[in-house]
């Protein structure tokens, strides 16, 4: 990965270009950090995966039907009849 940086000959690692990255990594760690701590295991993020896909299946049969409904209602415009393939011609 190449980043390129401008680094001030008095500031140095006080460079903002410097202060940004150092910011974005611990920013990512964090979010590494949250999301998948260390230790889950692989059965743990699948059980967590299917029990939130069950919800959301249980709650909404069709999401992407219900989603295009609104939006073309929102806009005031004509739902396009659903494809075989559960696609939207959309022009």
């Amino acid at each position: 990965m190449h980043l390129p940086m401008a680094v001030h000959e008095a500031y140095q690692e006080q460079s903002f270009d410097c202060l940004l990255q150092s910011l974005m990594m611990r920013k990512r760690r964090l979010a590494t950090s949250a999301l998948w701590p260390m230790g889950d295991l692989d059965d743990d993020v699948a059980a967590l995966q299917k029990g939130m896909a069950a919800e959301r299946l249980g709650a909404e049969s069709d999401p992407l039907g219900k989603s295009m409904a609104a939006m073309f209602a929102r806009d005031e415009m004509e739902l396009p009849a659903r494809e075989a393939d559960g696609s939207y011609a959309v022009n």
